[in-house]
């Protein structure tokens, strides 16, 4: 438990230190200008027989809007998280869970001036004049009822997180890693596994996952020959496809290194091997991952030919082919992968690591924080609100 709210206190400050790069703050003013719109026309066609006062009108129309605009904002957060199309990063968390806030602060303010408006000094301006003082005693127990019932208003919100419960369709994505098991690559396999482990268990449930690693086998040497191969079995490398995160989670320690390093086959055996498991599947985003220190055993002396010149292999990665450069400096692999325009990234110490995998992941990656600390900002509005009681007469 403690492990996990440190987790869950330090992804609230990411959404802090992202939020000067949001570009939604307009959602906030939106939401105050939303309320008072709505509440000033609500009192226009919405009659209270208890309370006559306009000013106490408003003031419960004001409620009763901040709670259904908390509630559609609820349905709107949460729907998207499903969907991960504008959580991709932090950067409009914050300003979402502030939204949520000001509704939340609203009505907070707006159900304390309302139970002050029940004070003995004050009930007589708020309702129908009473002739007696029996009367009077009527009228305020029903308005003390119609507050009651006011007050039920505010669980309203919770109803939005049963989103969860329903059998929305995902985006379905496709990510493919191919981990370089060379021997020289001892130091960073351990911890590059670990990585690993936690990345997937953030990916959203509806990913296929494929991991590849170098088996030396028979490699060839060859490279007009390697791409004429059609079939994965042929060449070198171990892959395994998963459509379970765990069971890929499970299989990174069954990885086992090689003394050779035949990169260039094995990331064709790869792309031959996924299109053989996926050909009738479809996919929103569909992603490769190379981890590698860019070395060949076999293909050194032919890198000029490389995977940018086959339009079939860029084509289906819908050029979202990613390499994590786990030495310091570039060599001809890296040349060629920087001139084919792939995206780089440095991953040479374990938080470099870390950190191009979780750029890389970004856009199939859930954040199980952000709808805990929805939920903690819509309960605790919810249990101050119930503990608001107006003054008895």
């Amino acid at each position: 438990m403690e492990e996990y709210l440190i987790l869950l206190f330090e992804a609230f400050g990411k959404y802090i230190d992202t939020m000067t790069q949001s570009q939604q703050w307009w959602l906030v003013p939106a939401v105050l200008v939303g309320i008072w719109l709505l509440s000033m026309v609500a009192s226009k066609f919405i009659k209270e027989s208890i309370i006559v006062t306009r000013a106490f009108k408003i003031l419960i129309h004001i409620i009763i809007c901040s709670i259904v605009i908390e509630f559609l904002l609820v349905i709107w957060f949460m729907y998207h998280w499903l969907k991960t199309d504008i959580y991709q990063s932090d950067t409009e968390k914050l300003v979402h869970l502030f939204s949520i806030i000001v509704c939340i602060i609203i009505q907070i303010v707006s159900y304390r001036v309302l139970a002050n408006g029940f004070k003995r000094e004050n009930i007589l301006q708020n309702i129908n004049c009473p002739a007696t003082r029996q009367d009077l005693k009527g009228k305020n127990k029903a308005a003390l009822q119609r507050f009651k019932k006011i007050k039920l208003w505010s669980l309203i919100p919770a109803f939005g997180f049963s989103l969860l419960l329903l059998p929305i369709k995902m985006d379905k994505n496709l990510v493919s890693f191919l981990l370089d098991t060379s021997s020289s690559m001892d130091v960073h396999i351990g911890n590059g596994q670990e990585i690993l482990r936690k990345s997937f268990q953030n990916i959203n449930n509806d990913t296929d996952i494929i991991l590849s690693w170098f088996t030396e086998n028979n490699p060839s040497g060859d490279f007009n020959n390697l791409i004429r191969t059609s079939n994965s079995q042929q060449l070198d490398g171990m892959h395994q496809y998963f459509t379970n995160k765990q069971a890929a989670i499970n299989a990174l320690n069954g990885i086992e290194f090689t003394e050779g390093t035949p990169l260039l086959e094995t990331i064709w055996s790869n792309y031959l091997f996924t299109l053989e498991h996926v050909q009738n599947e479809r996919y929103t985003n569909n992603i490769f991952v190379l981890v590698t220190d860019g070395e060949d055993s076999y293909f050194e002396n032919e890198i000029s030919a490389f995977l940018c010149e086959i339009p079939q292999f860029n084509n289906f990665y819908q050029d979202n082919i990613n390499i994590i450069n786990l030495q310091s400096a570039n060599n001809a692999f890296f040349d060629k992968a920087n001139a084919c325009s792939y995206a780089v990234y440095e991953g040479m110490d374990i938080d470099s690591y870390a950190a191009a995998v979780q750029e890389i992941l970004a856009g199939i990656t859930k954040d199980y924080y952000f709808p805990v600390w929805l939920a903690v900002f819509c309960v605790s509005g919810m249990l101050i609100v119930l503990f608001i009681k107006p003054k008895k007469y």
